[in-house]
């Protein structure tokens, strides 16, 4: 540039401050841009259990100078095991990628504070709690976002990291076609104590069967234990993540499973349900100055350890 001329940071909107929206307002900082996110929550606090969060996840985080903050609140396991349904078969894989490059177990809540804390101390203020995304508006110049109190923001480009039901989404692209994929998933936390010794094992365990699966592993330095699984049903269709079942309803869909894993079930307290929604993925994420992200993209079902959901309230 020349003479007075002025070079200004590129200002971009983040609308959602789930785990994709602050990995990229923390891509973003670490760029040189300016960043705003905007979460209608009114604290910055994540919902659900556990999540893995395999080499290819580690190796970003890591990129992104969160290693050491990873570290300090994520479990590692000595090895993952597969595990025959009825007969306890076990076959051992390793947990790391040949570069060395981490497997991570940890809290969904405790991976969300450590994103939002990393945002904080980069760039303070950058996220504003407590505050609706309602619409957009945008030209070849500049997209504009409106919020629920009435404040319209203007930028240079906006992300839509507003989850499965995403304003954002629906406003670029219609608001899609929602499938039921003919499955059901089980979720529950507990002290680790309360599953008989050998199953506290500092390992990640997935038991594979004709219906469906089941994983297990450690979390918080191995004080819980997460149990997530999923079974094919079609007599439930909900797509909430806060609906509570039964142990007994969440075992019969396991009953001849081995020992171990109705140990487990028995151990639980209340086990919460939902139905796997899925969509078509979108034939592109962007239009002009505004793109989307994560589930607001593609809800990516719980399959192979991959796509970190976030619940949203967004309705």
């Amino acid at each position: 540039m020349t003479g007075g001329d002025v070079m200004r940071k590129a200002r971009i909107l983040v609308a959602g401050g789930g785990i994709g929206g602050l990995i990229a307002a923390l891509a973003l900082t670490q760029h040189g841009f300016e960043v705003s996110v905007y979460e209608q929550e009114p604290e910055p606090r994540e919902f659900g259990a556990g999540i893995t969060i395999s080499p290819n996840g580690s190796r970003v985080m890591a990129e992104l100078g969160l290693r050491r903050d990873m570290e300090a609140i994520a479990s590692s396991p000595t090895h993952r095991a597969m595990r025959l349904y009825n007969t306890g078969q076990t076959w051992q894989l390793p947990v790391t990628d040949t570069s060395g490059v981490p497997f991570w177990l940890i809290h969904r809540g405790d991976l969300h504070q450590a994103l939002a804390s990393a945002l904080e101390k980069r760039s303070p203020g950058a996220m504003r709690v407590g505050t609706r995304c309602i619409s957009f508006a945008q030209d070849s110049d500049r997209v504009s976002l409106l919020l629920e109190n009435g404040e319209c923001v203007d930028a240079d480009a906006l992300i839509g990291a507003d989850g499965v039901h995403s304003r954002i989404r629906r406003e670029l692209f219609g608001e899609g076609r929602a499938t039921f994929t003919g499955f059901m998933a089980w979720r529950a936390v507990l002290p680790i104590e309360r599953v008989p010794a050998r199953l506290r094992q500092p390992i990640f365990t997935a038991w594979m069967g004709p219906s469906g699966q089941i994983v297990t592993y450690p979390l918080r330095q191995g004080t819980l234990l997460n149990i997530a699984a999923t079974v094919r049903r079609d007599d439930w269709q909900v797509e909430s993540w806060s609906e509570a079942g039964t142990v007994q309803e969440f075992k019969s869909d396991f009953d001849d499973w081995h020992e171990d894993v109705l140990a487990v079930i028995d151990a639980i307290d209340v086990p919460y349900k939902w139905a796997l929604i899925g969509r078509p993925p979108l034939q592109h994420c962007s239009d002009n100055r505004v793109t989307v992200l994560g589930d607001a993209f593609h809800p990516t079902l719980p399959v192979l350890g991959q796509g970190a959901k976030w619940r949203s309230r967004t309705v």
